[in-house]
């Protein structure tokens, strides 16, 4: 019986794999084969990935590093950043089904956790954030696994009051925090929820903690040294993301978008929640009670809590600070929000056979459906999108120009870090990017780099740039290049189309250029 019940048990958790892998696959394959370039973030974690620092002039430096990984195994093809994203939500999408799995129900409905868990993360795969936006490489993204595997621990640490979950659950908290730092909200939303549940009266939750946080800051600690060497970093950024000048009405506007925003990017959940709850709807007069109500209370208070507070802490923080708000700063609020549909969920033999079906059907259609849309439809029709740009050409063309005027291979280009991404990435050898031509936004450009010369590009193409204002130091660079000249080519597979319209300017290499310590 104990062989029986593990064998039933692996081949669940074969089940739960395979679905996920199956969202990764999907998601990466299309978007890989629909784009011709990566996403503008995407784009920032192949530059930044290129080189191991302890931290970036825009974010904390964990995400760069997983890209700098990836980029020694498979190099830099532009699918590569995609399955990154879908990396991240699909590992934090099993934390989701674990914690899932632990949570208790009455008797009659004890040991179907992993079947109701796994209805919950299938539907929770179709938020916009996991799927569409989760193929986006950037920092909210990669935060997912990190914020979803400390809410496991901390449920875990909670209620069992282990020290190993404390432990975890500092490590987990560490990677988010070398993530990004808005991984404070979720601390806060723990703190509260500590004050609330009375469990700081616990003498194991002191201890728990002080062994989270010793963990905490070790993995930190690296970071925060090179943190204070800084004059302008991830804190003055944050800082110019957090600007409090604009008026209460323009705060109260900006809550409003945020908000529907976000509504919107759950819509496809709500979509494949409501197909099931029709699906699966009882004809008899009385009908059962929901899948929620068999639920633990405290496990119960423990969803809402942690599903609704980062939310809820947000808009109030921001409603009293008068701070701006990105939609897709709400990347991780959604984690737990599958967890919702159990109380409008009923259990049933096919539930989760249901479940599953619909899902699938969903995901296909909008995975087809993007690809479609931001490759095919876009290039037959000319659009001037970042899927869109002729990244191969624009990098062929340009290395063609440097040769014509070299004998030594390009190590540096100098331009925004969409241009120059698209140029290193198709580049034959390795090539670092000085970013918009600032050399503290780019600390791996050593002078044994520039003295073998560079290449500099500024894009005048008003849809990937957004203005025509370069910075400063790239202007300045480009006017001192020996040879100088433009480059136009067609967007798309249009010729009357849009254009992507380059200047480039050549500083040639210099005598005391050493090619061959050059890689």
């Amino acid at each position: 019986m104990l062989n029986l019940n593990l064998s039933q048990s692996n081949r669940f958790l074969l089940l739960v794999l395979s679905l996920l892998l199956l969202h990764l696959i999907l998601w990466t394959t299309l978007t890989g084969v629909s784009h011709s370039a990566p996403d503008w973030d995407n784009m920032e974690e192949l530059v930044w990935g290129s080189s191991v620092e302890w931290g970036y002039y825009k974010h904390p430096p964990l995400p760069s590093w997983i890209m700098h990984v990836l980029i020694a195994i498979f190099g830099t093809p532009v699918w590569l950043t995609f399955f990154a994203g879908q990396l991240s939500v699909v590992l934090a999408l099993f934390f989701m089904w674990k914690l899932g799995c632990e949570f208790s129900f009455q008797p009659s409905h004890q040991g179907k956790q992993n079947q109701y868990a796994l209805i919950a993360v299938l539907l929770a795969s179709l938020i916009t954030y996991f799927t569409v936006r989760g193929i986006m490489n950037n920092h909210n993204t990669m935060q997912l696994w990190s914020i979803a595997g400390a809410i496991w621990m901390f449920y875990r640490a909670t209620r069992h009051q282990r020290m190993i979950d404390w432990a975890w659950l500092g490590l987990f908290g560490g990677f988010a925090m070398l993530t990004k730092y808005s991984a404070l909200i979720q601390f806060f939303c723990f703190f509260v929820y500590l004050i609330y549940t009375d469990q700081f009266k616990k003498k194991s939750t002191w201890q728990g903690m002080a062994i989270a946080a010793v963990i905490f800051f070790l993995l930190l600690a690296p970071h925060l040294f090179w943190l204070s060497q800084q004059t302008a970093g991830p804190l003055a950024y944050a800082n110019r993301s957090l600007d409090t000048s604009m008026s209460r009405f323009a705060e109260l506007i900006t809550i409003r978008e945020f908000s529907e925003t976000n509504f919107a990017r759950i819509v496809p959940f709500l979509i494949g929640l409501g197909l099931l709850a029709f699906w699966n709807r009882h004809k008899s007069k009385e009908k059962p009670a929901s899948i929620a109500a068999q639920l633990n209370s405290s496990d119960r208070f423990f969803i809402l809590f942690m599903g609704l507070a980062p939310l809820v802490f947000t808009l109030l923080f921001a409603l009293i600070v008068k701070s701006p708000l990105a939609a897709h700063w709400a990347t991780t609020f959604f984690l737990l929000f599958g967890f919702f549909s159990w109380w409008l969920l009923t259990d049933s033999p096919r539930l989760l056979k249901r479940g599953i079906i619909i899902v699938i059907v969903l995901q296909v259609i909008s995975s087809v459906g993007f690809a479609i849309a931001r490759g095919p439809i876009a290039q037959t029709m000319g659009h001037a999108t970042r899927s869109t740009y002729p990244g191969i050409e624009v990098s062929h063309r340009l290395l063609t120009i440097w040769n014509n005027y070299n004998q030594v291979p390009l190590t540096v280009i100098a331009s925004d870090t969409w241009t120059a991404g698209n140029i290193v990435i198709h580049a034959p050898n390795n090539v670092q990017v000085l970013i918009d031509g600032d050399y503290n936004k780019s600390p791996w450009i050593k002078s044994a780099n520039s003295s073998c010369g560079m290449l500099v590009v500024i894009d005048r193409s008003f849809d990937t740039t957004g203005n025509n204002k370069p910075p400063k130091k790239l202007v300045t660079l480009l006017e001192s290049s020996r040879y100088r000249g433009h480059l136009t080519l067609p967007w798309t597979q249009r010729a009357d189309g849009p254009q992507v319209d380059l200047d480039w300017g050549v500083i040639p290499a210099g005598a005391g250029c050493v090619p061959s310590s050059l890689s």
